[in-house]
């Protein structure tokens, strides 16, 4: 059997939790999560969310918590069997794993554009009335929660969260210089593999354009 991957980001960033004394969670893991290979929903699960799993069975990590793997109601199955009951984008193409506590803004894997180890890249999903769209933010699960660590560390200084609790500062709008940093996302957005997840919506094409405009 494959060796599980580690997840070094994602223990910088419960690390980075702790230190700011943001919501820190971690539940036992299930004895029956999946390996990394198996199908869930017609789907092969990624190998460093199958890690994850093996990690804990759901947590708060900072603003967005990750769904437990289960069929319990707003657990990973019947939020992604949800979504998927209509066979619209970005849906259909992903496996949501997470979401930002109070907003309708996931995360999820993309198992169709996974790299030759069968890591699968990430993308931020809004779903709302006006805007439906996924947006590429790291190449793999690992690269994500690092990236997020270092927004938290941005904004545990950002003078409006201090002040307020709400941080000026957005996720993953301030940190298109940090995504660009990513080189194998990088090459998927410059060959378009993302294009169909955008939805042709303007914001989401100004965030590839922001994006690949850092390395120019």
């Amino acid at each position: 059997m494959p060796a599980m991957p580690s997840l070094p980001g994602l223990d910088l960033l419960i690390k980075t939790c702790r230190h700011h004394g943001l919501p820190l969670e971690l539940s036992p893991p299930l004895p029956t999560a999946p390996k990394a290979g198996e199908l869930l929903l017609a789907q092969p699960l990624d190998p460093m969310l199958a890690a994850l799993y093996q990690r804990t069975a759901d947590a708060s990590l900072g603003p967005f918590s990750v769904f437990r793997l289960d069929a319990e109601p707003h657990g990973f199955i019947q939020e992604n069997e949800y979504f998927k009951r209509d066979g619209e984008e970005p849906f259909r193409s992903t496996h949501l794993f997470a979401k930002e506590t109070g907003f309708s803004y996931y995360f999820g894997t993309v198992p169709e554009l996974a790299d030759s180890t069968g890591l699968q890249p990430i993308v931020y999903i809004a779903y709302y009335p006006a805007e439906v769209y996924g947006i590429p933010i790291a190449s793999n699960l690992d690269r994500f929660f690092a990236l997020y660590s270092r927004y938290l560390e941005r904004m545990a200084v950002d003078p409006e969260y201090l002040e307020t609790g709400t941080p000026e500062i957005t996720f993953p709008w301030e940190m298109a210089q940090q995504v660009a940093e990513d080189s194998p996302l990088v090459a998927l957005m410059r060959a378009g593999r993302f294009t169909h997840l955008l939805n042709d919506y303007h914001g989401a094409r100004k965030w590839v354009t922001n994006v690949l405009s850092t390395l120019m």
